[in-house]
């Protein structure tokens, strides 16, 4: 789904932060009947694909205490083996009061650390805007599948209003929190969805803040906006091989005798990809004659779901899927589908996440030149 805004749910509390020297003291309880809350173990795990475990610590009637240190502030989460979900934290060296459920561990309730707190705030906010745009409903409207035009743009437009007044809160937070790490996760977590030159300026405030001096995360985000820069119209497209007829042929190779060239990132499970595809297929039918060729790219797709979707629907178009090119997605910076670069056949990119209601103007506009 394009442009959902992040909603996050953790109870808000008010807190007072205390920063701590040498360290960071955690002290929790979970409430709950499970044999693994008396004398089992509860876990602080690194936020990642790898797991990578800070510490441990055994509990006592659901009550555990952690101490230790960070060198590099981040989002962890605390696990237990056989109760369902994590705790998320923003861990620091600070204090930490934790209260949770057994059987809701992701809505516990957690306190202290400057970051910690500015992101309560935030959820808190959130939570509020879906309350007020009852934002369970048009994102479920808009997922569904008999829903009229009239209504999508309906729910499109609430959700644009509920994203606009998120935005504000957010940048009014972090204007007033500018070296604080929660400004800069914001940032790694919008890096690749901001146009570029929001995220180039918010990069050249925070960069320069002496405690992101050694961050990973400013490293990951510069090497983002560079890869970024190399995706904007006049740069030649990343390329890619795409398996045909039993060969894998280069992408340029393949359409090499063709004017223009639909690179569309999609997924059968998402309603707005299916949606962005029924129309790339009229302009197929329009222009296919005229060198128009499309490429599409699933993403995280179920194959037998995939061509079930292609053959009801007639995307009679190229296809291929992430799993076959796996750097792709990172490649293209592509975290919101659908997703719809226009290139040339040198591999030149026309336009970059051109919306679905762009493309029958653009594509005739580049026809006429």
């Amino acid at each position: 789904m394009r442009g959902i805004i992040i909603l996050t749910v953790v109870f808000f509390i008010s807190i007072s932060c205390s920063n701590i020297e040498n360290g960071y003291i955690i002290k929790g309880v979970i409430d709950g009947s499970e044999e693994v809350l008396n004398g089992g173990k509860i876990y602080i795990l690194k936020h990642s694909q790898s797991k990578i475990y800070l510490d441990s610590a055994i509990m006592k009637s659901g009550k555990f205490v952690f101490k230790g240190n960070v060198d590099t502030p981040d989002k962890y989460l605390l696990y237990v083996n056989g109760l369902s979900y994590n705790i998320p934290l923003f861990l620091e060296n600070s204090r930490y009061i934790i209260k949770a459920k057994s059987d809701n561990l992701r809505e516990a309730v957690v306190s202290g650390g400057e970051t910690q707190s500015l992101i309560n705030i935030s959820n808190s906010k959130s939570r509020d805007v879906m309350k007020k745009y009852n934002l369970n409903a048009v994102l479920n409207e808009l997922m569904g599948e008999n829903v009229s035009e009239e209504r999508r743009e309906h729910n499109r437009a609430v959700l644009e209003r509920a994203n606009i007044e998120m935005k504000r809160f957010t940048d009014s937070l972090i204007h007033k929190n500018l070296c604080a790490y929660f400004t800069l996760l914001n940032l790694s977590e919008i890096v690749n969805t901001l146009p570029l030159k929001d995220v180039e300026k918010r990069f050249e405030m925070v960069r320069d803040c002496e405690k992101f001096r050694n961050s990973e995360r400013i490293r990951e985000i510069s090497s983002i906006i560079e890869r970024r820069r190399e995706l904007e119209p006049g740069k030649i497209a990343p390329g890619f091989s795409i398996a045909n007829n039993g060969y894998l042929e280069p992408l340029y190779e393949l359409v090499n005798n063709k004017k223009l060239i639909v690179l569309f990132f999609w997924a059968s499970w998402s309603t707005e990809s299916v949606e962005a595809g029924k129309i790339l297929k009229e302009i197929y039918e329009k222009y296919a004659s005229k060198g128009v060729e499309i490429i599409a790219v699933s993403v995280n797709d179920i194959d037998s779901k995939q061509e079930e979707v292609i053959k009801n629907e007639r995307f009679s178009w190229i296809h291929t899927n992430n799993s076959t090119n796996t750097s792709l997605m990172q490649d293209y910076c592509i975290t919101t589908i659908p997703h719809i670069f226009l290139l040339n056949n040198r591999g030149e990119i026309l336009s970059n996440n051109l919306k679905t209601n762009e493309i029958y103007r653009c594509i005739e506009e580049i026809l006429k030149n």
